[in-house]
């Protein structure tokens, strides 16, 4: 997975700081400015940003961009560089839905907290919601598979586009790999209710978690038919 912190202004990255008393108020605004620089700097640098002023239309841009991207690595079946590029996608459109701390210390950030257009703002959602999608199925391809993440990521997406029939399936898909056939069963039978025609793999899912419950219930019975019988 791509390193997001290669800028070196992580999370301990602090200004130089001088011993000298006098003029610790100077070296403060030094620190924090540097601070806003390094902020700026990682913007620009993961999303591959013009350096000067970020602006709404280039993040989205360069957001679909890695999207592209990480869909090709996706049909190669190469998940982990798939994975690796919608993040980088999620990390541009974050930059848009985040109000940044440092705005008044850079003003290059001010751009981003400015109201979007409503056609910017439903864009910047719609390729979002695509990205947590395309992240959980990779996650879920992956070797190893990781359910757990790809379960956040639906629900992530399900946060921002109700009734997602995507994000419901994969859904569905991470809670039946970790053995939560009810709540899986849930999930699949709302995409199957809200899916716009029939669904085959919706279908054979929903079979799945039926006959794994069935198998559950059997084993339970079982076990406590044995505890009945042994006393």
């Amino acid at each position: 997975m791509d390193d997001l912190s290669s800028t070196g202004c992580g999370p301990g990255y602090e200004g130089d700081v001088s011993s000298d008393s006098n003029s610790i108020d100077s070296h403060v605004e030094a620190a924090s400015t540097s601070t806003a620089d390094c902020q700026h700097a990682r913007l620009t640098a993961d999303c591959s940003l013009s350096a000067e002023v970020p602006n709404a239309e280039e993040i989205v841009f360069k957001a679909e961009e890695y999207k592209a991207a990480g869909n090709a690595f996706y049909k190669e079946k190469n998940y982990r560089g798939a994975i690796g590029k919608y993040h980088r996608a999620l990390l541009c459109l974050k930059a848009l839905r985040t109000k940044h701390p440092m705005q008044s210390l850079a003003p290059e950030f001010k751009n981003l907290n400015k109201p979007q257009s409503k056609e910017t703002e439903l864009k910047t959602t719609s390729l979002t919601v695509d990205c947590y999608n395309n992240l959980a199925a990779a996650l879920l391809l992956g070797s190893p598979p990781k359910y757990e993440r790809a379960l956040e990521y639906t629900t992530q997406a399900l946060n921002l586009s109700v009734g997602n029939v995507k994000a419901l399936f994969r859904q569905g898909q991470a809670l039946y790999y970790l053995h939560n056939y009810e709540a899986a069963m849930y999930s699949f039978n709302q995409a199957h209710r809200l899916s716009r025609q029939p669904d085959a793999a919706i279908k054979k899912y929903i079979v799945l978690c039926r006959q794994a419950m069935e198998k559950y219930d059997q084993m339970q019975k079982a076990k406590y038919k044995g505890m009945f019988d042994k006393g």
